[in-house]
């Protein structure tokens, strides 16, 4: 895990409504802590 994932890993458990258990489900369906950032931010609002 390079430090970038980590960080990601870190502030996706640590937003509201998410925790540890949903953010491991948005990680296992995106692939990587990564990835959830980058797609959330194509996402429309």
């Amino acid at each position: 895990m390079n430090n970038d994932e980590r960080i990601c890993s870190i502030a996706l458990t640590l937003c509201p409504g998410i925790g540890h258990i949903g953010a491991k489900r948005l990680m296992d369906g995106m692939g990587s802590a990564v990835e959830v950032f980058v797609n959330a931010r194509s996402c429309p609002k």
